[in-house]
């Protein structure tokens, strides 16, 4: 077992559970839901994939999940107000960038 499997697992369940009968299946490390595209409308689906971040993101200004309870979810997902941090490089990764960028001429 490798680092992250078992939140990897957890995320899974709750995404699973959150989406209950629009949940269809899981191929190929990705979850697959239904969501109704507008009241009475076209039944798509979405392939959701986990992956582990290298570099976290704030937490700032967070907006509230909309899966407080699954069974009163409209389907809507706020949009998203945090801001990505930028990597850091270390001094060697940044060598070899600045070595790269030279060898090819920029």
């Amino acid at each position: 077992m490798k680092r992250g499997d078992l939140a990897r697992d957890k995320v899974k369940d709750t995404i699973i559970a959150a989406f209950g009968d629009n949940y269809v299946n899981t191929v190929d490390k990705k979850i697959y839901v239904e969501a109704e595209d507008g009241p009475g409308g076209e039944k798509l689906q979405y392939a959701i994939t986990i992956t582990l971040t290298k570099t976290p993101v704030s937490r700032e200004n967070e907006a509230p999940s909309p899966i407080g309870n699954p069974n009163d979810w409209s389907g809507a997902f706020p949009t998203p107000t945090t801001t990505p941090i930028a990597p850091q490089l270390s001094t060697a990764d940044k060598a070899k960038a600045d070595e790269l960028l030279r060898k090819l001429g920029f």
